[in-house]
């Protein structure tokens, strides 16, 4: 009997595991084998042909015959004459996998970015290399950047921009014929200032005196309308430091209260009497605002402090926000993507000089350190600035690398994910809750930026800002560049970081720009401190432009109408700092967003755009009666009319009496090597930049980047019902042994 049972359990055994092998057998099991092609190494030469190109000795036939001794070699012309739509035709040859580009990078303005130029790249899996060019002709082009119009017996600020600029060169500027600078210099940039004492229209001519290529790009011309003060009413009933300053600037009638018939001005200012506003004179607001026209409301002590007529008509709402406490938390969010290499890299350098900043200020301060790339990591947990030590070497020790088959792999820089972390680190944690960002802004477009913008939205719904530190790595940084960082910080309601040290303002009442992106606050600077304010909260509507830097809302602004308001006095206790000279211009910005178009009001206007030789210009005329001229057919486009020409010649030009600034192609204003530009293009699409001489590294690359992975499926069946069979021998061979015992037995 012992034996039986011996072999009845022997053979459920068995034949169960048969029976599963059997069945394993039928669903085809198979195992991936990896094996690398050498795939199809061909390079597709673009040779940008445009006149730019003449300041380089470069032989683009040269370097296609040396590449072809070694593979093969398509060559397409993107760019000729003074067309360099670089942009646009390097996205038509995205279909092949492997693109070097003979360009000096200076991509014209209405061509297809980089930036998203380098997204396309990403989803056709196409590779841009680019090669550096040679030797350079001497050339520079002056421009001239400022406003095209301006106001009587006031300030006019403009500046002379030489790119290229690499030796002295003389630089004249006249005014209508008068010379108000002429010297040597070898600056990029010349700020100037000039006061118009008449109105109309003046003419401003910016020379470059120097031998250089082209002659094409060295005069700029500009027009500038010198309008009247612009007529603004104040109502208030104290003496004001803006009593002298606003006068200086504008056509103002002061008044103890709101007058019924607005219709001459083009702004109101409401100093501290928003509660005196009646019901009749909010509906005459309400409408004047509805039609256009500006409004500025300053703080003090008697606004945003309950219910007022015209609340409806605020960005901010009164009495809610309390200061936060003195408890402030920091996450550092660390940029690792690209090729890291390095146990510390430049963005932890920079993080390790905040974090100690951070660990010697007074207040409670928390700290916690987080790194992305294609992944975000916790390299910190949030915890007192104390462990400043253990958070660099945290950094020091932590490696985030991507190795396949022993070489190191560009990673690309999705910043969600580091947010992310963030937000986990921040969840339920009270205080004043802050995230720094160090970046270069080089976050990759289309694909991954969207998901960071609502990450930053979801985080300040948690009331958490974020800051941007201005990194810029030493071989990598252009002005777009830093721009995104400006516009990731103004996203984030958080302060544009300048220098290590300016982080302290983080903490005091200082003023921060919180939004670059606006009229009132591009490239403003502040230097003031206020030592109150109104507490107020921002409205759904509202944008912050200015706060403190703890965060509370100092101008604020409304996206549907031109409404500004100050959540501070006018200097009277709590600002005085604010109407002092040194920050005119922002009391100046505000008033000059409110009152918009200062020719808006006239019955009859000509407006003429910039206008550039070869180029269509629009020309918008405002009046009774259709304009007539020979120039042009206009058009009824609503309130006015339209049509365009095409300048010819550069100088000064004229339509309907009124004249405008021709100046020369596109093509000739960015001159020069474009390294910044190439250098963000390729290391978004895993791409080098190489010397001209660097042959074999072309090859090479492309080569490595034509290799193809292949998996093939190796069946496994055959093993498995071999298995199968083994088993069932093994059954009979034990089965007979069983047999023989039970004879003996």
């Amino acid at each position: 009997m012992r034996v039986i049972w011996k072999t009845r359990v022997l053979m459920v055994i068995t034949r169960s595991l048969i029976l599963g092998l059997l069945v394993f057998a039928l669903t085809g099991p198979f195992y991936s084998v990896e094996t690398v092609s050498e795939g199809d190494p061909t390079i597709m030469l673009l040779a940008d042909n445009s006149t730019s190109m003449e300041l380089f000795d470069m032989n683009t036939e040269e370097l296609k015959a040396k590449l072809e001794e070694k593979v093969p070699v398509s060559m397409v012309t993107i760019a000729s004459g003074t067309n360099s739509r670089i942009g646009d035709a390097v996205f038509r040859q995205l279909q092949y996998d492997n693109l070097l580009l003979v360009t000096d990078g200076n991509n014209a303005k209405e061509s297809m970015s980089f930036t998203d130029l380098a997204a396309y790249a990403e989803k056709f899996n196409t590779t841009i290399n680019a090669v550096e060019l040679g030797d350079e002709k001497s050339d520079t082009a002056i421009k001239i950047k400022g406003p095209k119009s301006s106001i009587v017996e006031t300030d006019y600020y403009f500046s002379v921009q030489l790119d290229n600029m690499k030796k002295d060169s003389r630089v004249s500027v006249t005014v209508d014929g008068y010379p108000i600078y002429d010297d040597q210099t070898s600056s990029s940039s010349i700020d100037l200032k000039y006061t118009f004492d008449d109105k109309g229209h003046h003419k401003i001519i910016a020379t470059l005196n120097a031998d250089d290529y082209f002659d094409q790009n060295n005069v700029w011309y500009k027009v500038v309308e010198v309008v009247e003060k612009p007529k603004i009413v104040y109502v208030g009933y104290r003496a004001s430091s803006l009593d002298a300053l606003l006068p200086e600037r504008y056509d103002v009638t002061s008044v103890r209260s709101v007058p019924s018939d607005l219709s001459p001005y083009f702004a109101v200012a409401i100093n501290d009497v928003m509660h005196e506003i009646s019901p009749d004179s909010a509906e005459i607001i309400e409408a004047y605002t509805d039609d256009g026209n500006g409004l500025v409301l300053f703080g003090g002590m008697n606004s945003f402090q309950g219910p007022s007529e015209i609340d409806l008509l605020l960005p901010i709402k009164a009495g809610v926000t309390e200061e936060r406490d003195n408890t402030f938390n920091f996450i550092i969010i660390v940029d690792q993507s690209g090729i890291v290499q390095l146990s510390m890299t430049e963005t932890e350098q920079a993080a390790a000089a905040l974090i100690d900043i951070l660990k010697d200020r007074k207040e409670e301060v928390s700290i916690g350190v987080v790194d992305f790339s294609y992944t975000g990591h916790i390299m910190y947990p949030l915890a007192p600035a104390t462990d400043a030590a253990a958070m660099k070497q945290a950094m020091n020790d932590f490696q985030d690398t991507t190795t396949i088959d022993g070489t190191l792999w560009l990673r690309p820089a999705a910043l969600h994910t580091g947010l992310l972390k963030a937000k986990e680190m921040l969840t339920g944690v009270s205080g004043n809750n802050n995230i720094i960002l160090i970046s270069d802004g080089n976050i990759h477009g289309t694909k991954y930026l969207p998901q960071a913008v609502n990450e930053i939205a979801e985080l300040r719904k948690m009331g958490v800002r974020l800051h941007v530190y201005d990194f810029h790595s030493l071989d990598l940084d252009d002005g777009v560049l830093r721009q995104v960082r400006k516009y990731l910080s103004s996203l984030g309601g958080g302060m544009f970081i300048d220098s290590y040290f300016s982080l302290n303002t983080l903490f005091e009442k200082g003023l921060i720009i919180a939004n670059y992106n606006h009229y009132i606050t591009s490239d403003l600077v502040i230097d003031a401190v206020v030592t109150g304010e109104n507490k107020v909260t921002v409205s759904p509507s509202g944008i912050s432009l200015i706060t403190t830097g703890t965060g509370l809302p100092i101008v604020t602004v409304n996206n549907y109408n031109k409404v500004v308001a100050i959540s501070t006095d006018d200097g009277y206790e709590w600002a005085e700092d604010i109407v002092e000279e040194r920050n005119e211009q922002m009391i100046y910005r505000i008033f000059d967003w409110a009152i918009g178009d200062p020719n808006r009001k006239k019955a009859t206007y000509v407006d003429v755009g910039d206008a550039f030789v070869g180029k269509e210009t629009k020309i918008e005329y405002k009046g009774s009666s259709y304009p007539s001229t020979s120039r042009c057919t206009f058009l009824p486009i609503e309130e006015h009319y339209e049509c365009s020409i095409i300048p010819q010649e550069t100088g000064f030009d004229e339509i309907l009496s009124v004249p405008f600034a021709v100046n020369y192609e596109e093509e000739y204003q960015d001159v020069g090597y474009n390294d910044a530009a190439l250098k963000a293009l390729t290391k978004k699409t895993n791409g080098v930049v190489f010397s001209l001489e660097n042959i074999e590294g072309i090859v090479s690359k492309v080569k490595s980047d034509s290799k193809v992975k292949i998996l093939d499926k190796e069946d496994v069946d055959w093993y498995i019902l071999a298995a199968a069979m083994l088993i069932f021998l093994f059954e009979i061979f034990v089965r007979r042994i069983f047999q023989n015992q039970k004879y003996r037995g």
